[in-house]
């Protein structure tokens, strides 16, 4: 039967190893998880010293068992041995486990053993257990990291398309204001032109009257302003004010029947000009036409009649 080696007579036999270049010079105890990777958990510095392999032996086996006491199962480690000025290479190596945190014996009756019986495939069944936990455990890591960058690759996302749609907003709300200003400014333009043509057609009613009352003689025939003045009357005053006039005795009873004749005519007529003016079609939009739309209107209504 094979004996086993314990840490004690590794390190007494690496330490007077007459086989390398120079005498060893360092001693590091690693940890070596089942997932891949190593740990560096102590390290010695010989070179100049005089060292007790018991007394090493003695503190790595401390370190081991302690770093692996929590853990549980079964825990790998190794003893790194360095010689002469290359300490970055190790030369001889001593692979050693714990069981639940401890060394039994030395490893001279260790408590599991992966053997082809009974103990040895129970030690291998935890073995593969614990393997697979830590797949799984990596497994799992792996993937949250993966969701979490997804998120956060989706939530960038979901906060441009959020800037996108209120840039969107702002450009119509800007198309919407000025759409606005335009048909404001063309209503105002509508309502300027159609006061000038009210103003002209009232120069065009009235001017007869004025120049024969400046010139002080007959340059239109009074019958032209007269009918003016009657039409401003049936515009701007309401037939029954005219009646209350009549009634209090400020005009003469004689002229009642005759002006509210006249005063009718003149409603009626301007009843149907409107009438006409509805059905005309729509005007050009060259501003070349619509400059005398409003006039070409009441003169094409004074034509009908």
């Amino acid at each position: 039967m094979k004996k086993y080696k314990t840490l004690e007579s590794w390190v007494r036999e690496a330490l007077s190893d007459s086989e390398k270049d120079s005498v060893c010079t360092a001693m590091s105890l690693v940890y070596k998880p089942d997932v891949g990777g190593s740990k560096e958990i102590d390290s010695l510095l010989l070179e100049g010293k005089t060292h007790d392999p018991a007394t090493i032996a003695a503190r790595f086996q401390g370190k081991a068992e302690a770093h692996s006491q929590d853990s549980g199962g079964l825990q790998h480690f190794e003893i790194l041995a360095f010689y002469g000025k290359n300490k970055s290479e190790p030369q001889a190596f001593h692979p050693f486990s714990t069981m639940d945190g401890e060394i039994h014996s030395g490893g001279a009756s260790r408590g599991v053993r992966e053997t082809p019986d009974g103990p040895g495939l129970i030690a291998q069944a935890m073995k593969h257990a614990e393997r697979a936990y830590d797949q799984l455990d990596t497994y799992v890591k792996t993937m949250y990291q993966v969701s979490l960058q997804r998120e956060t690759a989706s939530n960038v996302r979901i906060q441009d398309l959020e800037k996108e749609v209120t840039d969107g907003f702002v450009i119509i709300r800007e198309m919407l204001m000025k759409d606005m200003d335009r048909a404001a400014e063309h209503q105002m333009k509508q309502l300027e032109f159609e006061r000038s043509t009210k103003e002209r057609e009232l120069l065009m009613r009235f001017g007869p009257a004025l120049l024969n009352t400046v010139s002080g003689r007959e340059i239109f025939p009074q019958g032209t302003a007269d009918t003016a003045l009657i039409e401003l009357i049936a515009d701007k005053i309401d037939p029954k004010a005219v009646e209350q006039l009549f009634s209090a005795g400020v005009l003469p009873k004689e002229l009642q029947g005759p002006l509210m004749i006249r005063l009718g005519e003149i409603k009626e007529r301007r009843k149907i000009e409107a009438q006409s003016v509805k059905q005309l079609p729509p005007t050009s939009s060259d501003p070349r036409e619509d400059a005398g739309g409003g006039a070409s209107i009441v003169k094409l209504v004074k034509d009908k009649k």
